[in-house]
């Protein structure tokens, strides 16, 4: 984009050429997303079906006519966070929680989320001073924090806000770039040790993989 609006192209047929990519590039985007969506709702409905459903016959018929989404000019199938912590870090003396939606920053954002809600502000302001990228994970103050300049336009870092807290998490980062912090986060910032968290990267389609298995 930046090459297309470069003021020393100046060749009217080089110009003419280039014209039509940023529209061609924002359908592109539109379609990823449109995709991103349809998953997400079909992902959903599965999940509100109970396990006697999903052994019938019949339901098993459907959802095998579901098939997984194609790969987009060859690019890698995308990957969403898996995030498990054990129950007794919440105060609980079962099972462990799971934080796995279909977007990877919605993980992020619901985890910190959890978070300020069982362990109150005071996680949320030691996440405050760990940098991710050059920049604090967590702020309060995102359109100041997470401003970059991108030439001659000043932009805002992707963020979300973590509950009610008043407190945002910079989402702008690779999934693998994600989990790589959300270790560091749960070993050195909640002191959890290896037993008793587990994060990764998961297949976003891997529930419809072991639905049809």
């Amino acid at each position: 984009m930046g090459l297309i609006k470069n003021p020393a192209l100046n060749d009217s047929a080089t110009i003419a050429l280039l014209g039509p990519i940023p529209a061609k590039l924002q359908q592109l985007q539109g379609q990823i997303d449109e995709i991103e969506q349809e998953a997400t709702r079909i992902e959903n409905l599965i999940k509100t079906l109970n396990a006697k459903d999903r052994n019938s016959t019949a339901s098993r018929a459907a959802f095998q006519s579901v098939v997984p989404l194609p790969r987009l000019n060859g690019r890698q199938e995308q990957k969403k966070i898996r995030i498990e912590i054990d129950g007794s870090f919440w105060g609980k003396s079962h099972k462990p929680e799971v934080f796995c939606e279909h977007m990877a920053s919605d993980t992020l954002a619901k985890f910190f989320a959890r978070l300020y809600a069982v362990k109150g502000v005071e996680v949320l302001e030691k996440l405050s001073k760990f940098k991710v990228n050059r920049r604090m994970l967590v702020s309060k103050n995102p359109k100041s924090d997470y401003r970059y300049r991108s030439g001659a336009t000043e932009k805002i870092y992707s963020h979300q806000a973590i509950g009610n807290s008043g407190y945002f998490v910079l989402t702008h980062s690779k999934t693998g770039e994600k989990v790589d912090f959300l270790r560091t986060v749960c070993s050195k910032i909640l002191n959890l040790p290896d037993h008793m968290f587990k994060v990764e990267e998961v297949e976003k389609n891997d529930w419809l993989k072991d639905l049809l298995a």
